[in-house]
């Protein structure tokens, strides 16, 4: 009988647990094992309930460096973990899904992503170019479409649509499916570029 109680009180404890991590995707709970990285993600945002302008700022960056966080609305929700953890993947950063200082600082590059757009040379920084600038995406996603990859409007965001395209090109092309333009899927894309 207490061997039989003993395995439903855990039994709720681990449902419970579950519960916490599925309903509360931005609490600090989900990070264990990443105590330093959710603490300097604490000091970066102050709180983390609810809105917070510093979150819509974050998710604004992710957004320009071609992560989507979903609704850039300040709130820390599942989208913008992904978002924070794919991008830390892409930037070689160790990837937890908070943002840690060097996180943040690397983030904070693509504050300026639209003034800076002019900058980027088509020619001499191609990864710039296709992954940060109007133009460049749209081009991207034109070669997507002509490899037979749909990405949704031809609009130079890198959305859902876009970036599934791309995870799925980089499979077919046996590449790493991270959804990230790398210097592999600009060469494997590369023949699909419309000529001008």
């Amino acid at each position: 009988m207490i061997e039989k109680n003993f395995f439903k009180d855990i039994s709720i404890y681990i449902l419970s647990v579950l519960i916490a991590v599925f309903l509360f995707p931005g609490c600090a709970f989900v990070g264990f094992g990443h105590q330093k990285e959710a603490k300097e993600e604490k000091k970066i945002f102050g709180f983390l309930d609810g809105y917070n302008h510093k979150i819509k700022e974050a998710q604004g960056y992710l957004m320009n460096a071609g992560f989507n966080p979903g609704p850039i609305d300040g709130k820390m929700q599942r989208d913008t973990r992904k978002a924070i953890k794919d991008f830390q993947r892409g930037n070689d950063l160790n990837a937890t899904g908070f943002i840690s200082i060097e996180t943040w600082q690397k983030l904070g590059s693509y504050k300026n992503a639209v003034k800076a757009e002019k900058k980027v040379n088509k020619k001499s920084d191609p990864l710039s170019y296709y992954s940060s600038t109007l133009e460049g995406i749209k081009e991207l996603q034109q070669a997507l479409k002509n490899s037979g990859f749909e990405p949704g409007p031809i609009d130079g965001k890198i959305g859902a649509k876009t970036k599934k395209a791309i995870i799925d090109f980089q499979s077919a092309k046996g590449l790493s499916d991270n959804g990230t333009i790398d210097s592999k899927t600009l060469e494997a894309l590369s023949k699909y570029f419309t000529k001008k």
